[in-house]
């Protein structure tokens, strides 16, 4: 029997259709990778058998035996296809740096290649030449990052808040969708990674950086942010098409890509997902992970007002990635429990503890990095929309580093049943954040600790 592609519950995200890129595909095309290790294997599987392009950008690679057999496997087949096979490879500049022995030592074997290869390193225009010369590493990524996680291998692809290093391959959890065979988003990815790349400092295979196009410096190198926001502006519009109201289709699942570029002022990632939380039904069911909690003001007013259930996730200390770290980032635990319990008390203080759970994920020697939305519509069982991405919706993602997200409607009953399957599996290992916590395992936050939450959140 034909139908719309309009149901109610799209009704209400209608906005969507004309404010985003739109990609309808089967439900079947999409799978949640709950694990690790999944998303390690299919990345590497799909890289040895790639026959067309490439495309990965993430924060950093990272420099273990796992990172080196993802590397080696690419070389390999960027010598067998050689000129068939395009790779682009998008890192930040300063996170790819750090450390004697670091990503782009990693990716030397692979520019040695045949095949159409550019490894980009993003940096920040925030950072200027004199800050460049006087933040020490580590301290110059607070300013800014790329922190996109896309990987396009073929026409698949795969949306991610997981980095290529061992930590997100073997014993931290987080999140990946792949959507299989599907050319449209594939281009469309690529096309985003390609125009940052760019943009970017270019590396060779003698571990040296130059700009593209240009006899410029790398040290002396500024970003022409008004051409790299009219590129990317133009591009992500020209994907953007008005569904017919009445179009019968084939398709359960539509995809909304959404970027978020500071730099140069382009905030449709946190724009979308604040309508998103602004527009979730009444008695809706809410599911909100954040690896780091810092959700920036005009989510907390929506959840705030919203007449939706909420079960938020958020790390606990010990499965925060910065755990035991040394100097100031071992006190960053701390600060998102101060961050946390500021948000419990504003639950608190609008009398929505009946409405509004928080939980902290808690799991023997593993750490959290989940960030997502998923809604379960009024009197059902499973969830009918996702947003998944790099994202923390915190200050960071709004201000400061490079995201990408997707938004999906599905009426396909069994990607909902795995959307439903794939939040549960990391509620399951959480517990309860109230103010019992707070006083029972006396971790109130101290004043010091306080303070200096105000004065770097922006930066969280």
């Amino acid at each position: 029997m034909a139908r719309t592609i309009f149901t109610n519950f799209q009704l209400l995200f209608n906005w969507l259709y004309v404010s985003t890129p739109t990609f309808p595909v089967k439900g079947d095309q999409v799978s949640i990778l709950t694990k690790p290790d999944e998303f390690y294997d299919s990345l590497v599987n799909r890289c040895s058998q790639a026959t067309s392009r490439i495309v990965l950008a993430s924060l950093y690679l990272g420099t273990g035996d796992k990172e080196q057999r993802l590397v080696d496997t690419i070389a390999a087949r960027a010598s067998e296809r050689e000129s068939h096979l395009r790779i682009k490879i998008l890192l930040d500049n300063f996170r790819g740096s750090r450390g004697e022995l670091n990503s782009r030592q990693m990716l030397l074997s692979v520019l040695e290649q045949k095949a159409h290869v550019q490894v980009a390193l993003y940096r920040t225009p925030k950072v200027g030449n004199f800050l460049s010369k006087i933040l020490p590493p580590r301290y110059n990524e607070l300013i800014g990052l790329q922190h996109m996680k896309i990987y396009v291998v073929d026409d698949d692809v795969m949306i991610s808040g997981a980095n290529l290093s061992h930590d997100y391959f073997t014993n931290r959890q987080d999140r990946c969708i792949l959507i299989k065979d599907n050319k449209q988003i594939a281009d469309f990815f690529e096309g985003v990674v390609s125009i940052l790349c760019d943009a970017s400092l270019q590396l060779d295979k003698h571990d040296q950086l130059s700009v593209l196009g240009s006899k410029t410096e790398p040290q002396d190198y500024v970003m022409n942010v008004q051409d790299l926001k009219y590129k990317l502006i133009s591009y992500y519009s020209s994907f953007i098409h008005s569904p017919k109201q009445n179009q019968t289709s084939e398709y359960d699942t539509w995809i909304f890509p959404t970027i978020e570029i500071p730099p140069c002022d382009i905030h449709i990632d946190s724009t979308a997902v604040g309508e998103v939380l602004a527009n979730i039904p009444n008695n809706s069911h809410v599911h909100l992970a954040s690896g780091y909690f810092n959700l920036n003001d005009k989510y907390v007013s929506a959840i705030l007002k919203s007449n939706a259930k909420y079960d938020v996730l958020v790390a606990h200390p010990t499965a925060n990635g910065f755990y035991q770290s040394n100097g100031l980032s071992g006190y960053i635990p701390d600060m998102y429990t101060c961050l946390t319990e500021r948000f419990l008390q504003k639950v608190e203080l609008n009398y929505l503890t009946d409405r509004i759970n928080i939980h902290e994920y808690k799991r023997p020697e593993w750490t959290f990095h989940g960030k997502g939305i998923w809604v379960t519509p009024p009197n059902e069982n499973t969830p009918q929309l996702t947003v998944i991405g790099s994202s923390n919706y915190g200050a960071r993602s709004q201000d400061r580093d490079l995201e990408s997200q997707i938004i999906l409607l599905t009426e396909n009953e069994n990607l909902r049943h795995q959307l439903h399957r794939e939040h549960q599996k990391m509620y399951q290992y959480s517990e309860t954040f109230d103010r019992k916590t707070l006083v029972e395992e006396k971790r109130s936050p101290r004043s010091w600790i306080a303070f200096l939450v105000l004065l770097l959140k922006s930066y969280f």
